[in-house]
């Protein structure tokens, strides 16, 4: 799950993670993910991994960084089970 993340992120938003960008980054905050990036990384997850999102998810910027994801994805993924 970890690496079909980061792959989408790598190649949609054209930066590498390396010993500058890590897993605990706020993408955000690095100006790597803009509002509407972050509404398709949204639409990607939803697609890729089958999450529902809800409204305060959406506002609240819960997927800043790459840890915060895979969370935030396994958590989902454990409650519709």
């Amino acid at each position: 799950m970890k690496e079909k993340i980061k792959s989408y992120l790598t190649q949609n938003f054209l930066f590498e993670f390396d010993e500058d960008i890590t897993e605990q980054d706020d993408l955000i905050k690095l100006g790597l993910i803009d509002s509407v990036g972050y509404i398709q990384l949204i639409s990607f997850l939803k697609k890729e991994f089958g999450i529902v999102f809800t409204q305060e998810d959406m506002m609240g910027n819960v997927l800043v960084s790459i840890q915060n994801m895979v969370e935030f994805v396994e958590k989902r993924a454990t409650a519709t089970r």
